[in-house]
């Protein structure tokens, strides 16, 4: 399989969307728990960016990469 490179605008629009979905990596908003809303943001960023994946797996990549960018 080959490996997907990010370009600087994928990764901007990646960070600017997760900036606006608390539940995806803020760990004292009230929605961080609720599985659905999580699910529901990660499968809008998901659509957005044409990425494939299912639950989980896709939530831990894009939190994963949000906290690589941002650092």
């Amino acid at each position: 399989m080959a490996a997907f490179h990010w370009s600087n605008a994928k990764v901007e629009q990646l960070i600017d969307m997760l900036e606006n979905r608390e539940c995806l990596y803020n760990t004292k908003s009230k929605d961080y728990h609720n599985r659905d809303k999580r699910r529901s943001a990660t499968q809008e960023i998901a659509t957005a960016l044409t990425a494939t994946g299912t639950g989980s797996t896709r939530t831990a990549r894009v939190r994963t990469l949000f906290l690589s960018a941002s650092v």
